[in-house]
């Protein structure tokens, strides 16, 4: 196991070893970077602390089971993850005293999402992951703290044809078709089908042929108490707007990914 301890102003390129094991990573500098052909690789429940600085990966950053703090006690500045490579953390928090983190590069969490002191800057560089093992999560957001931008949230779906109760927790939202849909793409394990009566696709009312074009999507009506119909996907997911989500609830018959042989049956 290594223990880094940086407290330079600069941090130079590690050239003795392509593979790093960590058990406590605490940086103060200007920029931590991950070069190219370079692996970072934390094994186990352990922390790293990027205090008052920020961090560059181009390289392979493997995150285990870890927690990546964001952290500064004299923020002059905004801290920032960048870099070629796409960052993958199993939880991250942010806990800056002022100013807050910008995500300049594809940041991934798959657990926790924490922030409790400064805001994050997702600038739609931020996802939610969701796959077979676990799903993300945003712990409760510190009063005097934000996050700003806009951000991808995945939610990863058993492989049985079933009715399913589901939402999208999210505020200022795109539409069913451009989301849940994948703007009528056909990705192998990405999207639903959402199928109904007189289907125009993207070029109008958002559905999907199927066989027997049967409505495959219901939202509630609280004021008659009665299930409705889906007839048209290029409308919002999600009916709040306002900073505060208000999560329209939909029941929907999912047969799978957006394959058109899903709709056979």
């Amino acid at each position: 196991m290594y223990r880094l301890l940086c407290y330079s102003n600069t941090v130079k390129k590690i050239s003795r070893f392509s593979w790093l094991i960590f058990s406590v990573c605490v940086a103060r500098a200007q920029e931590v970077k991950l070069y190219t052909g370079c692996n970072m690789v934390l094994n186990g429940n352990i922390n790293v602390i990027v205090n008052n600085t920020a961090f560059k990966n181009n390289g392979i950053f493997s995150a285990g089971g870890s927690t990546v703090a964001f952290m500064g006690d004299a923020d002059t500045t905004i801290s920032y993850l960048s870099g070629t490579s796409s960052t993958t953390f199993n939880n991250l928090t942010i806990n800056k005293s002022a100013y807050g983190t910008a995500l300049k590069s594809a940041a991934i969490v798959s657990n926790v999402l924490a922030v409790g002191g400064g805001n994050l800057y997702a600038d739609s560089n931020l996802t939610l992951r969701s796959d077979v093992n676990l799903t993300a999560r945003v712990a409760p957001v510190a009063a005097s703290s934000q996050i700003i931008g806009k951000a991808t949230v995945e939610r990863y779906i058993p492989g049985k044809r079933a009715w399913r109760l589901m939402t999208a927790p999210v505020t200022s939202s795109n539409t069913i078709y451009n989301t849940w849909q994948d703007r009528g793409a056909d990705i192998p394990g990405i999207g639903l089908l959402v199928t109904g009566p007189n289907p125009t696709g993207s070029s109008g009312n958002g559905l999907d042929v199927s066989a027997q074009n049967s409505v495959s999507m219901k939202t509630w009506n609280y004021s008659t108490q009665a299930l409705v119909n889906v007839l048209n996907t290029k409308v919002p997911i999600s009916a709040g707007n306002t900073g505060s989500a208000v999560n329209t609830g939909y029941f929907i018959f999912i047969r799978g990914d957006r394959n058109p042989a899903n709709t056979c049956t």
